[in-house]
């Protein structure tokens, strides 16, 4: 049998094209209350966007993500298939059962993290500290949500 999802490691972008502030990856824990979480503001925005067009998403302020440089630990994960973290193609989620325990250096000082939820997909925005740098994780659809779900319940 296997664990289930902990964790997911999310590539992210930079709105300084020179300078990512060391936020190469964003690291989010889940727990089946955060994917409920997730899932019930997913619905709501869906409601909102139903009776009025111009609502899209929610943001909501969220200081649970971890981001990181590139590093040792990072290139020596496995996900849940086995497969070196390193190996996975660049925008797909690197899905974990258990947390990398990443070198305090490895994690650059940030601020002002939100998630962003809309109907069908989440992600996550921080700010690198005393800067006007945005990280964005890449996005998370639904069905990777609820296969994370799933993999609570299986285990």
């Amino acid at each position: 049998m296997k664990k289930p999802i902990t964790h997911l490691i999310i590539d992210t972008s930079s709105s300084n094209e020179y300078d990512n502030g060391d936020c190469d990856y964003c690291l989010v824990e889940m727990s089946p209350k955060y994917i409920s979480y997730l899932l019930e503001y997913m619905a709501k925005v869906k409601q909102l966007y139903q009776a009025d067009g111009n609502v899209y998403a929610l943001e909501c302020w969220d200081a649970g993500p971890v981001y990181f440089r590139f590093n040792d630990i990072f290139e020596q994960s496995a996900d849940i298939d086995g497969n070196l973290a390193i190996d996975v193609p660049r925008g797909e989620a690197i899905l974990l059962s258990a947390e990398p325990q990443f070198n305090v250096e490895d994690i650059p000082r940030i601020e002002s993290q939100t998630v962003n939820i809309l109907k069908d997909e989440v992600w996550w925005i921080a700010y690198v500290k005393h800067t006007n740098t945005r990280i964005e994780s890449a996005p998370i659809l639904k069905k990777t949500l609820l296969e994370i779900r799933r993999s609570f319940v299986a285990s």
